[in-house]
């Protein structure tokens, strides 16, 4: 039997021997092998083994040697290549669990698109008994990808995925965090105490694909809207973690701002001779036309200052403040910290319509109403009152350095 994405759906049965002779001759169509997949549950504590099918891929054990992980090639030129995972004798009970963590690592040059599909029913096909998500996996990326397992839509929360979800935030390091990403467009609805299989898929492709797949496991974690509330702090970083540079005071952002006046200054001591355009003093000399130009000098092109000296340029073309401004409106609980209303940083509230500045914001969930802009409080807290000629001089320094 198959379902409406082509995938041959029936354990223990193959497509003809014709259809698989349409693929590479490594790609053979397997019938079921009945192995241990190492389906870890941290809820659990026990592994779990499961039965898989190989669809138009070949798994082989990775180069490290490495028994928990294996590489998966997925065979180009066919519709949804892919491994079924179904368990040994009837199904898995994941009602305790909000997640299922696939983790998975991408050893080539090039992104790929990976597409999780979890059924209660074998036979599921269309929106039925079926729940699904991707995820784009970057090149040389090695990550935890978190698949939840109700359905959460993102984007009316103005956010194109999730944040991570909250497991143990105490214990966790952000290099740990880094390394989970939470699966997209999640949709559809399971009985979560009968699973029956996991596919993990790609669409057709005109190469073979290769991904490296290690032991599944399901977790237990804040979801849904839930798992954004206090999700952000008072100067706009994420909330449930630590990292180096992360500000966590207004004294913090005063000492940073003073240790960057003394790297300007460092700078602007030593750094190259300019003329009033920009132009290398001690670079190539062209003759002085009064315009901007370009000149070829020795096999080499130059962009020539008025003053006749070559400079280089980055192409910036605006700079404001005003694009730290975050809409709040409708998603206040994300939130923490944010200024009191007779708070003097409450003048960094505001409110705007970005559906009428571009075509692309149109009809997104997040875009118009009350916003904060944290980028001006966070000038006004770290250089005073008058932040902007501040934050002015600053910014044509740094363009400059």
């Amino acid at each position: 039997m198959e379902d409406e994405s082509g995938w041959n759906v029936a354990v223990g049965k193959s497509r003809s021997e014709a259809d698989s002779r349409k693929v590479v001759s490594r790609f053979l169509l397997y019938s079921v092998f009945l192995l241990s997949f190492g389906f870890v549950s941290r809820l659990e504590g026990e592994q779990i083994n499961a039965a898989f099918t190989l669809k138009n891929t070949v798994i082989r054990q990775a180069d490290d040697s490495a028994k928990d992980r294996d590489w998966v090639e997925f065979a180009p030129g066919v519709d949804w290549p892919q491994v079924l995972l179904r368990p040994r004798s009837g199904t898995w009970d994941w009602s305790k669990a909000t997640i299922l963590v696939v983790p998975v690592e991408n050893p080539t040059p090039e992104p790929i698109e990976l597409l999780v599909r979890i059924d209660d029913d074998l036979y599921a096909g269309g929106t039925e008994h079926t729940m699904g998500s991707l995820a784009t996996i970057a090149p040389k990326a090695v990550v935890d990808l978190l698949v939840p397992l109700h359905p959460f839509e993102s984007l009316s929360l103005g956010m194109r995925v999730g944040p991570p979800p909250v497991v143990d935030h105490g214990n966790e390091i952000m290099a740990e965090l880094a390394r989970r990403q939470v699966a997209e467009s999640v949709h559809g609805k399971i009985d979560q105490k009968h699973v029956a299989a996991v596919h993990l898929f790609l669409r057709k492709g005109d190469r073979v694909r290769t991904l490296v797949f290690g032991n599944l496991r399901t977790e237990f974690g804040l979801l849904g809207k839930e798992r954004v509330e206090n999700l952000v702090d008072g100067f706009g970083q994420f909330a449930h973690g630590s990292w180096p540079e992360k500000v966590v005071s207004v004294d913090d952002l005063k000492h940073r701002g003073e240790l960057e006046n003394q790297e300007l200054e460092r700078w602007e001591a030593n750094g190259p001779a300019l003329d009033r355009f920009g132009g290398l003093l001690n670079g190539p000399k062209f003759k002085a036309t009064g315009f901007f130009r370009s000149e070829k000098e020795t096999g080499r092109w130059w962009l020539v200052t008025p003053e006749g000296h070559g400079f280089f340029s980055l192409g910036v073309d605006t700079v404001m403040v005003a694009d730290g401004c975050t809409y709040i409106q409708g998603r206040e609980k994300m939130f923490k910290d944010l200024p009191a209303d007779d708070d003097p940083l409450s003048v960094h509230f505001g409110a705007n319509d970005s559906q009428k500045l571009a075509v692309v914001q149109r009809g997104r969930a997040i875009s118009y109403g009350r916003y904060f802009n944290f980028y001006t409080a966070n000038l006004e807290r770290k250089y005073g009152a008058d932040y902007l000629s501040a934050w002015r001089d600053n910014t044509i320094r740094r363009l400059k350095a």
